[in-house]
């Protein structure tokens, strides 16, 4: 009996064993899969969580606002750079084309030499020149493809010179020889208009008086149609006015007074 009794309680006891074992297997089992889960998941919270300083950047206000203007000021510095950069480009353009049309207009002059109808200079004709600077030849006060000269107008068949400074009718005259003229001899109405609408001052003319109101001209020529604006009576010499009515704009005075003159060539 008491044998008996033994081997049930071994049996027992192997059995609790047993069961023991698979308790401490099934603990671990689950001690392992729990891990594994946690691992799981540390992964994937590190895959999809923010790193630390990203979080710490945005938690951070005084740190995120500090980066913001840092970048802000970086794109002002960009922008002002662009600015001066562009100023700068126009500034190199509007200088490359001044020297463009100033080395342009240097080689008009040296190429198209001022030349007179007749006068060959250095192969050089009013034809040639003409010919080759039509824009030149189209233009007609100053030009250096002019018959007439730098500062001369032509009109028909006679150059024309404005004086911009005053003089005395005899020292008037004395210029216009200088130049190959003398003053202008106006002969019909239309050279007359011409030079009322070029001039924009009083100017002598060539007419005067001889004595007794006998008026005439520097060619010897009598005066025949006359354009006083007042009985000629104050001197002895006449002056054109300019931006006045052709018919009526001629004025006497004495001589010796200064004033604009017109000369005439041709």
């Amino acid at each position: 009996m008491e044998k008996g009794t033994e081997v049930e309680m071994e049996q027992i006891s192997l059995t609790e064993q047993s069961e023991d074992e698979d308790v401490t297997k099934d603990t671990g089992q689950k001690t392992q899969d729990k891990k594994e889960t946690n691992e799981k998941e540390n992964e994937y919270s590190t895959l999809n969580c923010p790193t630390g300083d990203i979080y710490y950047s945005t938690a951070n206000p005084t740190s995120y606002s500090k980066q913001h203007e840092d970048v802000n000021g970086r794109v002002r510095l960009y922008r002002r750079m662009s600015v001066a950069l562009l100023l700068l480009c126009v500034l190199l353009l509007a200088v490359v084309l001044a020297l463009a049309i100033k080395l342009t207009e240097v080689q008009t002059k040296q190429e198209c030499p001022d030349v007179d109808r007749t006068t060959t200079v250095e192969g050089w004709s009013r034809e040639k020149c003409d010919l080759m600077y039509p824009r030149l030849a189209q233009e007609d006060n100053g030009h250096l493809c002019s018959e007439c000269g730098k500062g001369w107008l032509k009109f028909e068949d006679s150059c024309y010179f404005l004086s911009k400074y005053r003089l005395t009718w005899q020292e008037s005259r004395d210029q216009c020889q200088k130049w190959g003229g003398d003053l202008a001899v106006i002969i019909n109405d239309r050279v007359q208009t011409f030079l009322t609408e070029k001039g924009l001052m009083f100017y002598w003319i060539g007419l005067h008086d001889l004595g007794r109101q006998q008026w005439t001209w520097i060619n010897n020529t009598a005066l025949i149609k006359s354009y006083w604006g007042r009985p000629p009576e104050d001197g002895q010499c006449a002056f054109l006015r300019g931006q006045k009515s052709p018919q009526n704009n001629w004025y006497s005075n004495p001589c010796a007074v200064n004033s604009h003159y017109v000369c005439q060539k041709g």
